[in-house]
């Protein structure tokens, strides 16, 4: 397995998404989101000694389901980690990092009170976080004009 070629291919399976007139969001998630929070991961990641494979996958992947349906918005990070799973393993990714994806996918919600156990995890929620800050303008013009 290719790891290099398996997480361009998940890139644009993502960004594909988010192009689609059926993405409520829009394409600002995949350009003022989810751009943003590979690039608070990659940098948490490198502070922390975090695994970067691990939070570019995780933060790739932790709004795919909201962008496919927004009905299960609320429920997207149960979803999203379902979604990871079969994705994942259609690469044969190992089953360890699968789980590990998963966790982060699972724990990624700011608006949720969910335990973060690794650095991984820790990194992506704060990353999810430091994108909706940094890009404020964008989650306003949704919230008012979407």
């Amino acid at each position: 397995m290719d790891i290099k070629n398996m997480v361009n291919n998940i890139m644009l399976l993502v960004e594909n998404e988010c192009k689609k007139d059926s993405n409520a969001f829009g394409y600002g998630i995949w350009s003022h989101h989810i751009v943003y929070v590979i690039k608070f991961g990659r940098i948490l990641a490198e502070k922390l000694g975090a695994d970067k494979e691990i939070i570019k996958i995780s933060a790739l992947l932790h709004d795919l389901a909201g962008i496919k349906n927004k009905e299960i918005h609320d429920q997207h990070h149960l979803y999203g980690a379902q979604e990871a799973e079969r994705i994942l393993s259609e690469y044969g990714y190992p089953p360890e990092r699968i789980e590990r994806v998963k966790r982060c996918i699972l724990s990624h919600r700011g608006s949720m009170d969910s335990e973060r156990l690794s650095l991984e995890e820790i990194c992506v929620a704060s990353a999810d976080a430091m994108a909706h800050i940094d890009q404020m303008v964008s989650l306003l013009y949704y919230v008012y004009h979407k």
